[in-house]
């Protein structure tokens, strides 16, 4: 009987051709997401702020999956986000990149709103995002300003708030709570507040559609005033 390696050298490297082949396609397979039923969306930011591939991306504090690529697309940074199978994700999720350790790494984290009626699918695109301000954004935007501000006017001021507020202590307690009584009220009202100003708009345009017949009316108004003055002085004579 002949030995493995005395066989025909055709078949045996045949079999290896297609282990490698086999290990090869499993590895794709795994690397993207189809054994694992991954599912990816795109999300676009205005700026990714250090955000990388292979970053966490959390749903409700738990881990949904991770970023993919990250590449630019029409002036803003459009990050892959890999989805693991079974998160559900609304029509309206946002998408914020979130700042995880002082040493400044980052993740994505998913907030899902509402609508239901459809789900965020492969191919889905998230357009409500935002990114956390870095400190080189800040020292960027903020010196330019401090070197434009007037130290002894600052001071001034510094000194004159000062003034006010001595020995205060307890009424500036209470007018900071009570601003943050009426913020409170006014993001619960927020829809309310949307309502009447989309209201007065509405009653901006009827009125100014209709500019003309109310000028005709103050003039016949006139006119009517006008009457009953002379008639007032022709009966007084």
């Amino acid at each position: 009987m002949k030995s493995f390696t005395e066989r025909n050298p055709r078949i045996i490297g045949a079999i290896l051709i297609a282990i490698i082949l086999g290990f090869t396609t499993g590895a794709l397979l795994l690397t993207s997401g189809v054994v694992k039923g991954e599912y990816t969306v795109r999300a676009r930011f205005v700026d990714t702020a250090g955000l990388k591939g292979g970053d966490k991306v959390r749903v409700a504090g738990v881990s949904a999956g991770s970023v993919g690529s990250i590449r630019q697309a029409g002036g803003k940074v459009e990050v892959a986000l890999k989805i693991n199978k079974g998160i559900e994700l609304s029509r309206d999720t946002k998408a914020q990149v979130i700042v995880e350790t002082l040493l400044g790494s980052k993740y994505v984290r998913l907030v899902t709103g509402r609508d239901w009626t459809t789900m965020l699918h492969k191919g889905s695109v998230i357009t409500d995002t935002s990114s956390p301000t870095e400190v080189l954004d800040l020292q960027n935007i903020g010196t330019p300003l401090l070197q434009k501000i007037d130290a002894k006017a600052f001071n001034d001021l510094l000194a004159s708030l000062s003034s006010v507020t001595k020995d205060k202590r307890d009424e500036v307690v209470s007018i900071i709570g009570g601003l943050n009584k009426v913020t409170a009220q006014v993001n619960d009202r927020q829809d309310q507040t949307r309502g009447l100003i989309d209201a007065a708009k509405k009653l901006s345009g009827t009125l100014a559609g209709r500019d003309n017949e109310l000028v005709g009316l103050v003039d016949n108004l006139n006119v009517v005033v006008r009457s009953l003055a002379d008639q007032r002085v022709q009966l007084a004579a």
